[in-house]
């Protein structure tokens, strides 16, 4: 089944941690740093940052299949932390990383400003209206 097996350390590989590309070296030491995502709330856009730069990397969106990395247009929606997990991927003569979350996306807020004029006449109002204190 793909996605299934051990990693060269034994460790059971899951069908979340399935690696895209190359098939990691079974001699293999070089384990890379988790990339560093980051959310920028004026644009909306998630992305991710490595010294391998952004071309080894890949996501997934809640737990699915590793995909090659792209920059993130964020709907609207609050998204808690974690829901986008980014990794650099395992090529010839090093391992996948560790996994990096997301951080905790905020809904977008809208700020409204009143437009147009409200007119009111005297007629509008009568004595009755007021109380006297």
């Amino acid at each position: 089944m793909a996605g299934s097996g051990n990693m060269p350390d034994g460790v059971p590989l899951t069908n979340s941690e399935a690696f895209t590309g190359v098939a990691p070296d079974a001699t293999a030491s070089v384990t890379p740093d988790a990339p560093f995502p980051s959310f920028d709330p004026s644009t909306r856009i998630l992305t991710a940052q490595h010294a391998l730069g952004t071309s080894e990397l890949e996501v997934n969106y809640l737990g699915g299949t590793y995909q090659l990395y792209a920059a993130i247009s964020v709907d609207d929606n609050a998204h808690g932390p974690g829901q986008w997990k980014f990794r650099v991927k395992a090529a010839a003569g090093r391992l996948a990383s560790g996994m990096a979350d997301s951080p905790n996306i905020p809904a977008k807020t809208v700020t409204t400003t009143p437009t147009g004029t409200a007119d009111f006449a005297p007629a509008d109002f009568s004595t009755s209206d007021f109380k006297t204190l």
